[in-house]
């Protein structure tokens, strides 16, 4: 999807969203002339999830919408975009604010890990890559964020997926030293090895970095989101 159009979409939302404006996003989207791929779910359900909130839409009742709309024979689509489609609403369904956050594994010194042991704290959720290049470039900020808010509440925890070589555990030890990373080190390669499902599946579908922002209940805050700008502007509106 180009980049204009995604710009767009935020700059309506921001300047002219209304309910008229939300009913008329809606009913495009069931045009039959609009084709799923033209107006893909996942770019602008971030922009538009929101604006359900705001004119009291739960994003469970939007999103099943589209799945009713998605069934009926008014969706003139291959059934392999169907099934895409119909992905792309699970996981976001799944990430909605204010759905529980599970997650477990093993540390990169091979100990237990539980999200709930972090109950009572704000946490930032990564999933990330020693060879992806957005993700090295957010460390620098996520660097700073930390040492700005974690005596105010603040964990983060790195979940490293999708390592190919030879020991993927060693890669990333030598990554985060590196990188004098200070916070939670997940190990995909370690929590794979004692049966943990894997991460990319259940997280990170559409790539990395998928990051997610929890709150001291451990409830999911935001839609998981690639940007750490949209992050670190919660985290300040929550923390300052």
């Amino acid at each position: 999807m180009p980049a204009w159009f995604l710009l767009a979409c935020k700059e309506t939302i921001k300047k002219e969203a209304t309910p008229e404006n939300f009913d008329a996003f809606k009913s495009n989207l069931k045009r039959d002339r609009v084709r799923w791929n033209e107006f893909p779910w996942f770019e602008t359900a971030p922009f538009w999830l929101p604006v359900c909130e705001r004119y009291n839409v739960s994003a469970e009742q939007f999103i099943n919408e589209f799945v009713e709309f998605i069934q009926s024979p008014q969706c003139r689509v291959s059934e392999m975009e169907k099934e895409r489609m119909f992905e792309d609403l699970e996981y976001t369904l799944r990430f909605v604010p204010g759905a529980d956050m599970k997650l477990t594994g093993k540390t990169l010194d091979n100990n237990d890990f539980n999200l709930e042991s972090l109950l009572g704290k704000y946490v930032w959720v990564k999933f990330t890559a020693t060879w992806c290049g957005p993700c090295n470039l957010s460390t620098p900020c996520m660097l700073e964020t930390y040492e700005r808010y974690h005596d105010k509440g603040l964990e983060i925890v790195s979940v490293y997926v999708s390592q190919s070589e030879q020991d993927p555990v060693a890669t990333v030890k030598k990554h985060v030293e590196e990188k004098r990373i200070p916070w939670i080190i997940l190990s995909e390669e370690l929590s794979k090895r004692v049966g943990q499902p894997e991460y990319w599946k259940d997280f990170c579908p559409r790539g990395v970095p998928t990051m997610l922002l929890v709150d001291q209940e451990g409830k999911i805050i935001m839609l998981p989101t690639n940007d750490p700008g949209t992050l670190i502007a919660k985290l300040v509106e929550i923390l300052e």
